[in-house]
């Protein structure tokens, strides 16, 4: 009887530790699977796969949600889909996110690329609220710099030149140390070819082509047009008057007619050169400031 219960109890001991050996190689398994998956969407990010690379990240939040690299995995979603330019894409997993992490540091890192994607989206009073609080709310690093020294950019894509100009300069101050200052002194002297700009008036313009039709073209600069509706509108009304004095009179209304609504037009041209010479004026400098200078960051 003894022998049996010997025997019974190195059975169950066998079994026992077979279950706890399956146990510690599922556990394994399951980590490198975990590992795999994660390191796999990392290396299609940096490939700039992102869609792929989004999948993947997925995948891990769905087969390990307590996994350890799960704030990792929201971050990287939301840089996939801003760097993939879906920037809606990134403001909507990004506010999603936000609630399940606890982590101080992820959630700054989230918040920063929720500004900068409502940034690109041009909905700059949310992108600057986010901005203002990571630059005064958290303590000095890369991200408060690189968070305040945005500030001056979402004046720039408002073509706010002068607000845009004293937003850096504050930067410089506040942060005399930072990489980022000789890039802000540079977009300091482009901001202020903005600021000495001197707008054309469209109402002068205007006026001016009333007087002297095409005169309000050559004011904005566009000589050609204004010849152009010199000669026309002269020999319309040269036509006029010829018609006037020699008839026939359906030639003198057919002509007049053209007359008046060329002049006009021609008044009206000029009104709108004026508006489109600022116009364009201020959208070339703003895409000279963001080819050169406008730059990414990594968190």
């Amino acid at each position: 009887m003894k022998r049996i219960n010997l025997k019974l109890h190195a059975e169950k001991l066998k079994i026992s530790l077979a279950l706890f050996l399956c146990l510690i190689i599922f556990l394994f398994l399951n980590n490198i699977s975990a590992k795999n998956i994660f390191d796999f969407g990392v290396s299609l990010y940096n490939e700039s796969d992102y869609y792929r690379a989004i999948s993947e990240f997925y995948r891990y939040l769905f087969y390990f949600p307590q996994g350890k690299k799960v704030n990792d995995a929201y971050l990287y979603i939301v840089k996939s889909y801003y760097f993939a330019e879906q920037y809606t894409q990134s403001i909507n997993s990004a506010q999603k996110f936000l609630g399940f992490v606890k982590d101080e540091s992820y959630k700054n890192r989230l918040y920063f690329y929720l500004a900068t994607s409502y940034l690109r989206n041009e909905n700059f009073d949310k992108s600057y609220k986010i901005y203002n609080i990571l630059a005064e709310k958290i303590k000095p690093e890369k991200i408060n710099e690189c968070s305040f020294y945005r500030l001056g950019w979402v004046y720039i894509l408002q073509t706010k030149w002068q607000k845009a100009m004293e937003k850096f300069e504050e930067f410089e101050t506040k942060f005399p140390e930072s990489h980022l200052v000789y890039e802000s002194q540079l977009i300091r002297k482009e901001l202020e070819n903005g600021i000495n700009f001197t707008p054309l008036s469209p109402t002068f313009a205007g006026i001016i082509s009333a007087i002297i039709p095409g005169a309000g073209q050559v004011y904005c600069k566009r000589l050609g047009d204004g010849i152009v509706a010199f000669l026309l509108v002269g020999a319309l009304a040269y036509s006029s008057y010829y018609y006037y004095k020699n008839g026939p009179s359906e030639m003198f209304y057919g002509s007049l007619f053209f007359n008046v609504l060329f002049y006009f037009g021609n008044i009206y041209t000029a009104y709108g050169s004026a508006h489109k010479y600022n116009k364009n004026f201020n959208l070339r400098l703003k895409e000279k400031l963001f080819n050169n200078f406008y730059e990414d960051y990594e968190f």
